[in-house]
């Protein structure tokens, strides 16, 4: 049974406090140590706040080794991002600390490419075909769905009722480029489709703009023509 991990709303401030802690300091307790000093007067239960705090080190610090060298890569672009660039490399590292974000912007991607808002409990009840119907993916989902609004990428609408936001353009073509590499990592894909890359399900909020020369530059993604179709893999 999977692991949910991400069962309270987190802001996107948090996220970004936590890299900051972690470009200065590698020591997971002193990290933890200095981001429940920082939540104290957001998050009042000591419970509560420490669920917070495994959540911002899990995205992170504390990931598996199979994914440090994204995490390594993630560091350096955020550095030099701006805040909206900042929102997407924090999406993509949250893409692989968490299969359950990953299963829910999937799933909300699919609504809005038919319509422009949705149900929270219709987005549950698909989650539940899943994961099955649990109470912390009860609970998880619709904190995880209102972190979205509180970073902007979503609207609340009325109560259960989200809708799209304006969307997000990302200019910077190696954050693009490490979000589609993510997105491989933690969907588990050998390859991606050219033709669907910029209108990816997970990408739902971002607008994107990757060319075929931006993948023949990369260094960690190939570009092939098979039939009549280009795919992107791994380098």
């Amino acid at each position: 049974m999977q692991k949910v991990g991400f069962d309270r709303m987190i802001e996107i401030e948090w996220l970004n406090k936590t890299v900051e802690i972690y470009n200065k300091e590698f020591d997971i307790k002193i990290i933890k140590q200095e981001l429940n000093d920082y939540l104290k007067d957001k998050v009042i239960s000591d419970d509560n706040r420490k669920k917070c705090v495994n959540i911002l080190t899990s995205t992170w610090v504390s990931m598996p080794d199979e994914f440090s060298n994204l995490r390594d890569k993630a560091i350096k672009l955020y550095n030099d991002a701006n805040e909206n660039e900042r929102l997407l490399i924090n999406w993509s590292m949250m893409m692989l600390a968490f299969p359950i974000f990953c299963d829910i912007i999937d799933t909300i991607g699919k609504l809005l490419y038919l319509q422009d808002d949705f149900a929270i409990k219709t987005v549950l009840n698909r989650i539940y075909d899943k994961w099955g119907e649990r109470s912390t993916v009860k609970y998880a989902v619709p904190r995880i769905i209102y972190s979205m609004v509180q970073w902007k990428v979503l609207e609340k609408k009325k109560p259960g009722i989200c809708q799209k936001a304006n969307m997000i353009a990302i200019d910077n073509v190696d954050i693009e480029l490490f979000f589609i590499e993510c997105y491989m990592r933690s969907f588990k894909k050998d390859y991606v489709n050219f033709y669907e890359v910029n209108k990816l399900n997970p990408s739902f909020p971002f607008r994107l703009s990757i060319e075929t020369i931006d993948i023949h530059n990369s260094d960690s993604l190939n570009l092939y023509k098979v039939n009549n179709n280009l795919l992107i893999t791994f380098a």
